[in-house]
């Protein structure tokens, strides 16, 4: 009879349960709801590799981004004092995805499953960051993101089609 009342307070209480699957765009908007919670993120893995993991709401915000984080980089940085640059890191803030920074060799393991998912839409399974969801400003070194896993998400899930804008 105890071990019951307990098993019966263990699943009342949500121990056990699986993290809520939540969309990036979701996230993003939202932010402070999900600082600190675990969360099996719906988005777009553009890129994913020891200098930084990128998931976005789809794919055409991935290809703003990385287009917007060029064209920054080419004008010298955020660093850089012309109206151009600082056009150019608006653009980036304005389409940063949840991002995720390797640190250590669990980390590195985690972009070694992830790398051949690159360019697809994921769940990523994790915690976000407490401080932030996209890195911002410190875009190289902080993260939104503490992924423990990564899976494929299919169409039969409610993925969007491989197209430029789902």
């Amino acid at each position: 009879m105890r071990n019951a009342l307990a098993l019966i307070l263990l699943l009342a209480t949500g121990c056990g349960a699986a993290a809520p699957q939540v969309k990036v765009a979701d996230i993003l908007a939202n932010c402070a709801a999900y600082k600190a919670k675990p969360v099996q993120a719906m988005g777009y893995l553009g890129e994913c590799t020891r200098d930084g993991c990128f998931l976005a709401p789809h794919k055409a915000s991935w290809s703003a981004y990385a287009s917007a984080w060029t064209n920054l980089q080419a004008l010298g940085g955020s660093n850089a004092l012309s109206d151009a640059a600082k056009r150019a890191q608006q653009s980036v803030n304005r389409f940063s995805p949840l991002g995720f920074k390797a640190e250590d060799a669990a980390d590195d393991a985690f972009v070694d499953k992830a790398g051949p998912l690159q360019n697809s839409y994921v769940i990523m399974t994790g915690t976000i960051a407490k401080d932030g969801c996209n890195g911002i400003p410190d875009s190289d070194h902080s993260y939104g993101i503490k992924p423990t896993d990564i899976r494929g998400w299919a169409e039969s899930e409610g993925a969007p089609v491989n197209s430029s804008r789902r």
